[in-house]
């Protein structure tokens, strides 16, 4: 027995190494700069935005080569998508619907947590817009009023839907304020803060009659397009991605010193002036969950010259503390988020030595997860669809909390996510997005490393045994894609499976290596 957990841990070993070696073949040297390294994946096209696109440039009448791409790739990737998109998709083709739009819709957004009432009317605006549904008078009556709790990017659809409805009423819509917004929101590669579908409904709002930003954002589309003419939500997520990678090597030692210190160049560097970060580059809105990401990455590194930059980064982050302890994405009026939290609770955990006035907020923090665990031990799924993530994320961050996470909280949020974890792995040693479904590598990595981090070994080896089953020659691990944006449409960023296989391999070999130690001292 001994024997075969060591050969068992020496494969993991040298799995480890070549999935380490895949995240590292990402690593790219930022251009134009003496020192520093980002992580890049491009994002795989998605029927949506590939539908928009040939929408857009129907109703304008130009770059009839480009719509034939266009079309092409959605004859090809007809099956596969959520049901609004796909009837999306059917409608701009000229084929018969493949279910109703209402059907459709409802679908999508049953399961949708936060902003339900702003998404339905967008979408409702783009099935006006594609011709699936009438009453454009309504819904511009209905349109909901900005709010301070609204991010820039809601902001800007809600503006862009405006226009769109005034256009399909006949209306014109040269003087509204909405024009100026997003002529001045317009990026300087002619996107909207780097999202195709944004980029898209705006220009589906301003049309031509504004025709610098017309063809400048048809240029940022253009450059989103990918070999098979598919659209993506968005080029890549380069910071966000950056940041998981640093620390997902961090965990197994998987690259040189250097090469982590470059990473966190990178990152330092895009700090926003209000201490933040985003997803990406050249994007206005920060967001807590890159923000931590950035923070505990800068931490782990330990450099002083990055001082300034956690310091800023822990400030912009503790503003946003709502007062029931949880943590929005976005902006500090909006409603807290389980995931959310649990990062921050994670970064704040690791700073709690140096900085002992955080001890207050983790605790206001804690009892948020406390009061928003469900009965069955799961949380709200926020931006992943799996239910195991917000999981892996609130027992990665009582690892960081302690003393605090040892109470009587910690407690019961581990053993509500032990319950549930032990009661949907599926016979073959995998988990699904949720329990009734089948299987996949990223859900089960979240699993996996929730364990091992609760210290439970014995379900750990059948499912790394999976994981590594879905590598690659390469090392790649790629997974269903289980991440959404804008909610709760999903998009498909393939290094994911890699960052996370590496994080759960890594506690699991953590684990079990200890518990090997310990046979053959008693041996």
């Amino acid at each position: 027995m001994r024997h075969d957990a060591h050969l068992l841990l020496r494969s993991w070993g040298a799995a480890l190494e070549r999935t380490s070696a895949h995240v590292r073949s990402h690593l790219h040297p930022v251009p134009e700069a003496r020192w520093g390294l980002f992580a890049h994946s491009q994002v795989r096209g998605r029927q949506l935005e590939t539908s928009l696109a040939l929408h857009l440039l129907q109703r304008e009448g130009v770059e009839p080569q480009w719509q034939q791409r266009l079309r092409a790739c959605l004859k090809q990737n007809l099956t596969g998508g959520d049901g609004f998109s796909q009837l999306l998709a059917n409608q701009v083709l000229g084929l018969e619907p493949c279910t109703s739009a209402r059907f459709a819709l409802e679908g999508l957004l049953k399961d949708l947590q936060y902003g339900t009432s702003r998404k339905r009317h967008l979408l409702q605006v783009l099935l006006l817009e594609v011709g699936l549904r009438s009453g454009g008078e309504e819904l511009l009556e209905t349109l909901p009023a900005t709010h301070p709790s609204w991010h820039l990017f809601s902001r800007i659809y809600a503006a862009a839907s405006r226009l769109i409805l005034h256009r399909r009423l006949g209306r014109t819509v040269t003087g509204l304020p909405e024009v100026a917004f997003l002529r001045d929101t317009q990026g300087a590669n002619g996107g909207w803060e780097q999202q195709a579908l944004l980029t898209l409904v705006a220009l589906l709002g301003l049309g031509q009659e504004q025709p610098e930003c017309f063809a400048r954002g048809l240029r940022f589309l253009q450059h989103l397009s990918r070999p098979d003419g598919g659209i993506p939500f968005i080029d890549n997520l380069n910071i966000w991605v950056s940041a998981l990678s640093g620390l997902a090597l961090r965990e197994v030692r998987g690259a040189p010193p250097s090469m982590l210190m470059d990473l966190g160049a990178y990152l330092a560097a895009h700090q926003s002036e209000e201490g933040g970060w985003s997803f990406t580059e050249n994007v206005a809105q920060n967001d807590t969950d890159t923000t931590a990401q950035c923070v505990m990455l800068l931490q782990d590194l330990g450099l002083p010259r990055h001082a300034t930059a956690l310091s800023r980064g822990h400030y912009y982050l503790l503003r946003l503390q709502r007062p029931d302890g949880g943590y929005p994405t976005y902006v500090g009026d909006a409603d807290s988020e389980v995931t959310m939290t649990a990062c921050i609770l994670q970064a704040q955990g690791q700073r709690l030595r140096e900085d002992p006035s955080l001890a207050g907020p983790i605790q206001r923090g804690l009892s948020y997860l406390v009061d928003h665990q469900q009965a069955d031990g799961t949380f709200e799924r926020s931006w992943s669809l799996c239910e195991t993530y917000s999981l892996f994320r609130v027992v990665w961050a009582l690892e960081s909390c302690q003393p605090y996470a040892s109470g009587s909280q910690g407690t019961a949020l581990r053993q509500g996510a032990l319950r549930y974890l032990l009661a949907s792995q599926q016979e073959n040693g995998r988990w699904g997005q949720t329990a009734n479904e089948p299987g996949d590598v990223l859900s089960t990595a979240y699993a996996a490393s929730a364990l091992s981090m609760l210290g439970h070994r014995e379900r750990l080896p059948s499912a790394l045994s999976y994981l590594l089953s879905q590598q690659s020659p390469e090392g790649a691990i790629v997974s269903r894609p289980d991440q959404s944006g804008p909610r709760p449409f999903v998009y498909d960023e393939p290094l994911l499976g890699s960052i996370f296989s590496i994080i759960a391999l890594a506690w699991a070999r953590r684990l079990l290596g200890a518990h090997a130690r310990d046979v053959r001292r008693t041996a």
